[in-house]
């Protein structure tokens, strides 16, 4: 995805599991509108199945990468998601990534809790080493996948807090920051992850670096950033719980702990107008700085000098996302606005 003008930002889009009879005419509405990757949430409480999703998705496009956005370790045996990425793989002539963090809504809506730092850390080194040797040692156990002879899968974690972030460092080939695109969030990112990809003897620079993002095409950035609070309040939601919340402006940090005891998982994204998670954000005043930290909003216009913006401070990934019920008109819009109709 490239904005008009200077400034070149790739962008993902994550979606939920809708109806399965309508992935295909979405994921080839996206790729037509210039998406760098396609990615589905894994949240089974609230929606379809994620890898039936994903199969439809490699199905019915050629160009874009796609996967989980994302999966956790909780839900899920790692061999089962190793063969699961493994077949995405073989089937889209290497198209297939893995998304993987510790576990939000998917686990809360179970009762459960998320996975620790260090079960993550086991469970991506599980995965790898089945995908590149069919074997791998787990919780005391020999796993293996026999059929799988394609290497290893590219693997992005999503972050939000230090420990999260070096892990990312470690053993990932790309993460996701979670805590906002401002300066401070940016820097404390980049320091995170250096400090873990150091620890593992490896370059920080060989780390692609993602960043968390919702996007709204409407008549303003007020506008677009009001439509989807709901989405803001996911951001928001994340941020105040982890360790990072550290770079939450002082004068803002009692609001950010009411939304996150306020915060309704059930509703966790919903794009409905009247999505508590959403009032809950323009309750405690919060919208404004959610919308700079998370936000890529507006017209055409607008969106382009945003993106511009963010390139210039070094911003070149956002993995984005959208919550209003309509997906295929945003794909349409977005197509036609930012970049040019006539795209094939």
């Amino acid at each position: 995805m490239t904005s008009r003008g200077n400034a070149s930002v790739e962008v993902s889009i994550n979606f939920p599991a809708f109806a399965l009879a309508g992935i295909p005419a979405l994921a080839q509405a996206a790729e037509r509108a210039g998406f760098r990757a396609l990615r589905v949430g894994d949240m089974q409480s609230t929606h379809r199945e994620m890898y039936p999703a994903l199969t439809l998705v490699a199905a019915s496009t050629s160009r874009v990468q796609f996967g989980p956005g994302v999966t956790n370790p909780v839900t899920r045996h790692p061999a089962v998601s190793a063969s699961a990425m493994a077949t995405l793989q073989e089937f889209s002539g290497g198209r297939a990534v893995f998304g993987i963090g510790t576990g939000d809504s998917a686990v809360h809506n179970l009762g459960g809790a998320p996975a620790t730092v260090s079960d993550l850390e086991s469970y991506i080194r599980t995965v790898r080493s089945l995908h590149e040797t069919g074997r791998a040692e787990y919780r005391g156990n020999t796993i293996a996948l026999d059929w799988w002879t394609g290497g290893a899968i590219p693997i992005v974690v999503s972050a939000h807090g230090p420990r999260m972030l070096q892990l990312a460092g470690r053993v990932a080939d790309a993460v996701v920051v979670g805590i906002g695109m401002g300066e401070l969030a940016r820097e404390y990112a980049a320091e995170q992850i250096a400090r873990g990809a150091r620890e593992a003897g490896r370059d920080p620079a060989s780390i692609q670096v993602w960043y968390m993002s919702y996007l709204n095409i409407a008549a303003s950035h007020d506008a677009g950033a009001r439509e989807v609070g709901s989405a803001l309040a996911v951001g928001g939601n994340l941020l105040a719980k982890s360790a990072a919340r550290s770079i939450i402006p002082h004068a803002l940090r009692s609001r950010f702990e009411e939304l996150t005891k306020r915060y309704s998982y059930l509703q966790h994204a919903g794009g409905a107008t009247d999505n508590p998670n959403a009032r809950l954000v323009d309750e405690l005043g919060l919208r404004d700085h959610l919308a700079e930290q998370f936000g890529v909003f507006g017209a055409p216009t607008d969106i382009r000098a945003r993106l511009q913006g963010l390139a210039d401070t070094g911003v070149s990934r956002l993995w984005g996302g959208y919550v209003l019920p309509d997906l295929a008109d945003f794909f349409e819009r977005w197509r036609l606005g930012l970049t040019g109709a006539n795209r094939p």
